[in-house]
């Protein structure tokens, strides 16, 4: 076993965002992304976390992400919306996906939000603990290409379907339950 190598919060913030921005991604963009990696690993969940900005620099360099791309809103109603990604970075559009159903949650009651041409979104938690921590309940749920064989089989044809709910409590922090279909997740395996 390798041994742990500790690195201040700050100090892997400024990393992760600078890798990412000469990567090509904006500095917005780059930030959120940075924020939400590095929050995965100090939470414990390190195969969403700055384990991944290897495969993030690389779709960059490739094109796969549009590190420029600034998530829009593409549609809405009173209680719902519906943001393009512009095949950006997810984080910066889940992120404003929180920001656009926490206001019309407050106005209508409940509010459903959904996000397409969009790259993965990671830690889903992150962002139903985010609308815990405004008071709210959150429900995030995402997919994702084929990668888990059901119970008994032996081909990938489901994905890991994620779902991640949270709720604020009287005292302490919202509870947050963040879950997969799957086991184990790809990068646990990688890891």
């Amino acid at each position: 076993m390798r041994p742990a190598i500790r690195v201040a919060e700050a100090d892997l913030l400024h990393f992760a965002q600078a890798l990412l921005a000469a990567a090509g991604a904006s500095e917005e963009n780059a930030r959120a992304a940075a924020e939400i990696f590095v929050e995965a690993d100090l939470k414990g969940v390190g195969p969403q976390g700055v384990d991944y900005l290897y495969y993030i620099v690389d779709s960059l360099k490739r094109g796969l992400i549009d590190g420029q791309a600034r998530p829009r809103l593409a549609r809405e109603t009173a209680s719902t919306a519906l943001i393009d990604g512009q095949r950006g970075f997810g984080q910066p559009a889940a992120l404003m996906a929180v920001e656009i159903a926490t206001a019309k949650a407050r106005a209508t009651g409940t509010a459903t939000v959904a996000i397409g041409n969009s790259t993965d979104i990671f830690m889903i938690g992150a962002y139903a603990e985010r609308l815990a921590a405004q008071g709210l309940i959150g429900l995030v749920m995402t997919s994702g290409p084929p990668l888990v064989h059901p119970h008994g089989g032996t081909e990938r044809v489901m994905s890991t379907n994620p779902l991640a709910f949270a709720f604020p409590r009287a005292s302490g922090d919202p509870f947050v339950h963040d879950m997969a279909t799957s086991a184990y997740s790809s990068s646990r395996v990688r890891q």
